[in-house]
């Protein structure tokens, strides 16, 4: 059921035994679990059922740091939050990511991949993705030999969900009356009679001016990253500072992903390397050939996780993303943005148009022209330190609360994680007579010049980071705030290392193994 509480006759007081703060990924998955098992939830969302300009700028920050474009164009204000514009992309954190990588002075995660398993699993299957195959059996299934790239290289898959919007896949459970969603409510503060230690409400606000309280015997901010931060950095709603104040890791360890070309790529054997990294469709499902670093090939570079991808460049590339939007929306039930410009697609597609849907029917593979070359695009983790941060700045917003300074901050051992990756690269493919890359000359010397071209991939993470015990971390092993009795945190928040691998599938799994916890902490 949702209710919209800036209807003006509508209630203005709560009460539920768990309130998840955003329905995004994490919240709305949540609540599906939780009230699956009897559990009173209450989902609170800022924003509407679609997207709207006012509660976007909500999202406007103060920049102290490295810029970053996905502040503004990859937080979304909606019930579904940033599935709803997402590419879907699943892919599980590799087991070394969970461990101790001394060469990093990486402690690991407090639990395995083996535990999170069970959730990925579950995850797959409550998102539609039921036969979550394994690598070695998609590459068999797809008839491809997968290249030998060496003991450093390793080639591996990621997976395109079909339906990506959680507001889409749990459509009937937000209509029905499983648990109750309240949009148009933005949470303005939390409420506490100890100083935060039990967090028995939460103050919501509309940005209409309406105002009301939510009573909970427990809360989970699921909120996304930046929204996270700013609610724990936030005084109480009697003006007073919360226990977990002085926590030194609270809006500390921000990361983001960091892309980067690492050169140009002259293909040599254009059959067999298209044969390998063209996309790959099995029962509907879409799979994206990628590389990466082995464990090994981090341990002897000295190097966080990475990974790369090959970037078709094509003059028809635009035209190619619009038409798979426009059919995306029909499929959806929604009427495709700029319809009247399909034509122009058409017509500009019609020369590749044909070795497109050829290519497609008979063999359920992607035709990827390149004729503007191809490029090794990298993606990489991000070493999570101190000094990347997110502290409250003294303007406010619409709803009176401070905005965010975001001062992202790079360390030193991403750029040469990025050099031995694209070394190794060009040695294997060269060796294998598959292709010649091109390195960028900044990179190959490890000038640092070579960081103002890297971007935020839009993947926010950290600030309320799992830890041994407070002065390591915000939450602990259940994701519990430190020093709190019923406060939680859900989301890439709470990612003490990331991996390269995309976060909201980890994030999710995260998500039902803190349902698990509450549901067994309610009986």
């Amino acid at each position: 059921m949702i209710i919209d509480f800036e209807d003006d006759k509508g209630p203005t007081s709560f009460d539920c035994d768990v309130a998840i703060v955003g329905a995004g990924a994490v919240g709305l998955l949540m609540a599906v679990e939780l009230a699956d098992q009897g559990v009173d939830v209450l989902l609170i969302e800022g924003g509407g059922a679609s997207i709207s300009a006012s509660n976007q700028d909500l999202n406007e920050a103060v920049i102290s740091g490295r810029e970053m474009s996905g502040l503004q164009n990859a937080r979304f204000r909606l019930l579904g939050g940033s599935t709803n514009f997402w590419g879907g992309q699943i892919l599980r954190f590799d087991a070394a990511v969970f461990e101790p990588r001394p060469w990093l002075g990486s402690k690991g995660w407090p639990f395995g991949r083996v535990e999170l398993d069970f959730y990925y699993d579950r995850v797959a299957r409550l998102m539609g993705l039921e036969d979550d195959f394994s690598d070695a059996e998609l590459w068999l299934r797809a008839g491809i030999v997968p290249p030998d790239l060496g003991p450093c290289l390793r080639p591996f898959l990621t997976r395109c969900l079909l339906n990506r919007s959680t507001a889409d896949v749990f459509k009937n459970e937000l209509d029905g009356g499983s648990f109750r969603t309240l949009v148009h409510a933005n949470v303005v503060a939390l409420s506490s009679l100890n100083e935060g230690r039990q967090v028995n409400g939460l103050v919501i606000r509309s940005l209409t001016g309406r105002e009301g309280t939510v009573n909970a015997n427990k809360v989970v901010l699921a909120c996304g990253t930046v929204e996270i931060a700013r609610l724990l950095l936030s005084p109480l709603a009697s003006g007073s500072e919360p226990v977990w104040s002085d926590n030194p890791w609270v809006g500390r360890g921000f990361v983001d992903h960091l892309e980067a070309i690492a050169g140009k790529v002259k293909l040599l054997d254009k059959k067999k390397f298209h044969n390998i990294f063209d996309n790959i469709y099995i029962n509907n499902i879409k799979y994206f050939p990628r590389i990466k670093f082995s464990i090994e090939g981090q341990m002897s570079t000295g190097s966080l996780d990475i990974a790369g991808r090959f970037e078709f460049r094509s003059q028809y590339k635009e035209h190619l993303a619009n038409l798979k939007l426009f059919v995306r929306s029909l499929l959806n039930g929604r009427r495709p943005e700029k319809i009247t410009k399909l034509p122009l697609y058409l017509v500009a597609l019609w020369k590749v148009s044909v070795p497109l849907i050829w290519r497609y029917l008979k063999s359920k593979r992607a035709y990827n022209p390149a004729d503007g070359g191809v490029d090794l695009v990298m993606m990489s983790e991000q070493m999570p330190t101190p000094d990347s941060r997110i502290v409250l700045a003294r303007e406010k917003n619409k709803l009176g609360m401070m905005k965010v300074d975001v001062r992202w901050k790079i360390a030193d051992g991403e750029l040469e994680t990025m050099a031995s990756f694209a070394e190794k690269c060009k040695e294997e493919f060269a060796r294998l007579g598959l292709a010649e890359i091109e390195i960028d000359p900044l990179l190959i010397a490890r000038d640092e010049k070579f960081m103002n071209g890297v971007l935020d991939y839009y993947h926010q993470m950290g600030g309320a980071r799992i830890g041994d015990g407070p002065n390591e971390g915000v939450v602990d092993a259940d994701l519990k705030v430190y020093g709190t009795e019923n406060l939680y945190v859900g989301g890439a928040a709470v990612y003490p290392s990331t991996g390269f691998g995309n976060p909201t599938y980890t994030a999710m799994a995260l998500g039902l193994r803190l349902s698990d916890h509450l549901v067994r902490d309610n009986a």
